[in-house]
């Protein structure tokens, strides 16, 4: 079974712990803690975000997150104002390294 990397949080510690950490949330912002099994290597990742449904998985948003080359981890901040299932994916020179699944739910 392949790991997800990823993790989601409501915040993130100064030392980069992720506090509430879960996989079902309410709508609003989230922190997507990134990690990479080796050194980033680079100075962009891509953060992609779809929409799992019936149809399969929709793009809904996509973002660059500026990194530290000789990092393993990262930190982005997401906002999911509407309910549904998501997968998140980063991505560096095309290539898919890290990926995670998320539960948002309206209240």
């Amino acid at each position: 079974k392949e790991t997800k990397n990823i993790l989601f949080c409501e915040g993130v510690s100064s030392d980069g712990k992720g506090s509430n950490c879960g996989v079902k949330f309410e709508t609003g912002d989230l922190s997507a803690i990134i990690n990479s099994k080796d050194a980033f290597e680079t100075g962009k990742i891509n953060i992609e975000i779809f929409e799992v449904n019936k149809k399969g998985n929709v793009k809904v948003e996509s973002l660059v997150l500026e990194v530290k080359p000789e990092n393993i981890s990262a930190m982005a901040n997401l906002s999911f104002y509407k309910g549904g299932q998501f997968n998140v994916k980063a991505s560096r020179d095309g290539k898919y390294f890290a990926d995670g699944d998320i539960e948002i739910v309206e209240y």
